[in-house]
């Protein structure tokens, strides 16, 4: 409503305030508030005007400056901190007493001036009829009534001097009444009452903007607002002003009344007011409290237009205007007058705040002061010396009306929480604004705000305020099933390769997944692996997930050695090949197109054969079968690897060609180079030992076009001029 402005003074708190006639505050009439840590260990006992305690400082303080009472400021208080706010009355200058107060710190802390509780009216000479009640039509009432004549289960506290219980406009419109209240002055808390909700429709008396609204009427003084809110009343009217300082206890007692839902509408002061009308008067000047200053019937801020000294409040606290010069009031019974005075103001904006509850019951304070001044019609232009100092505009009940019809109150935020692996998923409610405690009914009659969903579909709710406001709406809940791994993996088919991939397919789960592998990969899938075990760590959407893990294995080397027999006086050779590794079952190609294991019956020369195992993974293994009369058998074999891909040969003294082939497999071009040794020639040929190719090479590095070979297995043998051969496996696809 409004930001707290401190006005910085010696002395914080009331001290001063003004009745409807000239009487001004006894100066040797005063009070302090005081907070009292160990009131419980002081033995304080006041009564009949006589104060003791068991501490001798603070009884030489009561004596020496007539202190007739000491009490709890606060007692309706649910606030730790302001239960220990005690006030002491003097027959003595409160100044004084505030000064020797503080300088007791070891047992007083944080004293203030108190208050003076005076009502704020200005009463015009008395007369019995009224010829037209322009309040109630300048803030359009009739329009307001076409919408609602308010509801007596909205109760209005009027907090104010004493009150005429028996007035004819107050009969039946009472929850409450104090009638322990002593103050002779009666007229004022009457006027202020029927003002804001005094009996209509009823043949009788006047009009009252409040209508059906029902009225608490009680003392005035800052604990009977904190009686108010706690007894249910949602709008108290404070027209009333207690001092002229900030009070930090008085912003505790506003602050614990806002929090507890309730609005206090407080008159801005009567110009005259803490001597003069731009200053600030408390309770009105307070945050969390709607401060009203007046208007007359043309929205003239000045009561006699164009003299600057007949205006009511105005600063930049006040948040609303409302008729308060020369409106209709009821001082007595019987008595119909006119008055003036920002109590009346106050009033017709209390009894508004109630219509407005009667309608949407579920408003907050926030709300409810966001609407009224919302509403409010502009009036800046008609008082242009006072722009901006006599708040948002005029009140239009009608308006405020129509504005909290269509007012969003209560909101409830939804979520659907699910726990890991549990296919029970909870609907959790959080009551976004309106008033505590919510009642919560599902479709199924479950009334917990955390519903257990164990199945997919929609689920309706609806949630109840403290005021009666609900929400009905609806969730859906989405089909979840843990989550589930699988996953084709390829392994390794020929030793030392770096080709096993690992494809992993999730079901299950919600949304979207992330993958984080041990190897860093962060796809689903993951290629080009060595042999080993890999992990992955696989999470949904709502963060749950799993770990497995996949192993990529891989052959063992695949190998092979000869035993020769060489031709020995003219008796044949032969070869007996043993294989080792790789993944069995195993071919052979022989440079002589044979294809067994083994040869026999050879002929002296060299002989070389291309072992491929089940997974087409080759060695090259070469020997010659010499022919001598004496038998040979320290030959050596040269093993060609898959692995090194290189060509074995016999003798020692010959070297070995490196020679790579890519792209393998192909099918349209391949590149075969090799190293610096002169190779003579070049032939490609097929799994039948068919030349099919054959190329004179003049360079270490020959191109190869593929257009006319068939889809196959094929070997390319590279042979130097001294019969040095090397071969290699070429796929064609």
């Amino acid at each position: 409503m409004k930001r707290i402005i401190t006005l910085k003074a010696i002395i914080l708190g009331a001290a001063f305030f003004f009745t409807s006639s000239t009487e001004k505050v006894n100066a040797q009439q005063g009070s302090v508030w005081v907070k009292v840590p160990s009131a419980n260990t002081l033995g304080i006992n006041s009564s009949k005007e006589t104060v003791h305690t068991n501490s001798a400082d603070l009884n030489t303080l009561i004596q020496n400056f007539s202190v007739t009472a000491m009490y709890p400021a606060f007692p309706s208080s649910r606030n730790a901190e302001l239960q220990k706010v005690y006030q002491l009355d003097c027959a003595c200058d409160e100044h004084d007493l505030l000064a020797a107060v503080a300088s007791l710190k070891d047992i007083l802390v944080s004293p203030e001036l108190g208050p003076h509780y005076e009502g704020m009216s200005t009463p015009d000479d008395y007369y019995l009829n009224f010829q037209n009640d322009y309040a109630l039509n300048l803030i359009h009432a009739q329009g307001a009534w076409n919408y609602t004549v308010g509801a007596s289960s909205v109760v209005i506290a009027i907090t104010d001097s004493n009150f005429d219980f028996l007035h004819e406009e107050l009969d039946g419109k009472l929850v409450f009444r104090d009638t322990t209240l002593t103050n002779s002055n009666t007229a004022h808390g009457t006027a202020v009452a029927i003002t804001a909700a005094g009996r209509t429709n009823n043949t009788a008396g006047k009009s009252s903007i409040g209508f059906n609204s029902s009225l608490q009427l009680r003392g005035m003084n800052y604990n009977e607002l904190l009686n108010a809110t706690y007894s249910g009343a949602k709008v108290v009217n404070a027209s009333w002003v207690s001092g002229c300082s900030f009070s930090t206890y008085g912003q505790q007692v506003v602050n614990e009344v806002f929090n507890n839902g309730t609005l206090i509408v407080a008159s801005a002061g009567n110009g005259s007011t803490c001597n003069g009308a731009s200053n600030l008067v408390y309770p009105a000047s307070f945050e969390n409290v709607l401060s009203v200053t007046s208007i007359g019937p043309n929205d003239n801020h000045e009561r006699v237009i164009g003299n600057s000294a007949t205006t009511h409040q105005h600063n930049a606290m006040v948040d609303l205007s409302a008729p308060g010069y020369d409106v209709a009031i009821s001082s007595a019974a019987g008595v119909y007058i006119t008055g003036s005075g920002s109590s009346y103001a106050t009033a017709y904006v209390s009894g508004a705040a109630a219509l407005i509850l009667s309608v949407k019951p579920c408003l907050s304070v926030s709300d409810l002061t966001t609407i009224l001044k919302s509403s409010a019609d502009a009036i800046d232009g008609l008082n242009t010396n006072y722009a901006g100092l006599i708040g948002t505009g005029r009140l239009n009940a009608e308006a405020a009306i129509e504005l909290a019809l269509t007012y969003a109150t209560l909101t409830v935020q939804s979520s659907v929480e699910r726990v890991c692996e549990n296919p029970i998923q909870t609907i959790a409610l959080e009551p976004a604004s309106g008033d505590a405690p919510y009642s919560v009914i599902w479709a199924d009659g479950n009334t917990s705000l955390n519903y257990p969903a164990t199945t997919s579909g929609d689920y309706i709710y609806t949630v109840i305020d403290a005021n009666g406001c609900s929400v009905t709406d609806t969730v859906i809940v989405e089909p979840f099933s843990s989550l589930s791994f699988d996953a084709v993996v390829t392994q390794i088919q020929c030793n030392g390769a770096q080709n096993g991939n690992i494809d992993v397919s999730v079901t299950g789960g919600v949304g979207e997944y992330t993958y984080n592998w041990s190897n860093s990969a962060t796809s689903q899938q993951i290629s080009n692996l060595n042999a080993g075990i890999y992990s992955v760590i696989i999470i949904d959407a709502m963060g749950c997930g799993g770990t497995e893990s996949y192993e990529i294995t891989e052959p063992t080397l695949l190998s092979a050695s000869a035993t020769q027999t060489n031709v020995v006086d003219g008796t044949l050779g032969a070869i007996d090949i043993t294989v080792e590794g790789g993944t069995a079952d195993y071919t052979y190609l022989w440079n002589n197109n044979a294809t067994t294991e083994d040869l026999n019956n050879l002929s002296a020369g060299y002989y070389e054969v291309s072992i491929f195992d089940a997974n087409n993974c080759s060695i090259v293994l070469g020997t010659t079968i010499l022919s001598t009369s004496t038998e040979v058998t320290n030959e050596q074999l040269i093993e060609i690897t898959a692995a090194e891909n290189t060509a074995g040969i016999q003798q020692e003294e010959m070297e070995s060609i490196e020679f790579n082939v890519y792209p393998n497999p192909a099918n349209a071009q391949t590149t075969i180079s090799w190293n610096g040794i002169e190779v003579e020639k070049m032939h490609i040929q097929d799994m039948n030992g068919r030349i099919v190719k054959e190329m004179e090479t003049d360079s270490n590095a020959i191109n190869v076009m593929l257009t006319d070979f068939t889809a196959g297995v094929y070997l390319i043998v590279l042979e130097t001029s001294t019969n040095q051969t090397s071969v290699k496996r070429l796929i064609v696809n």
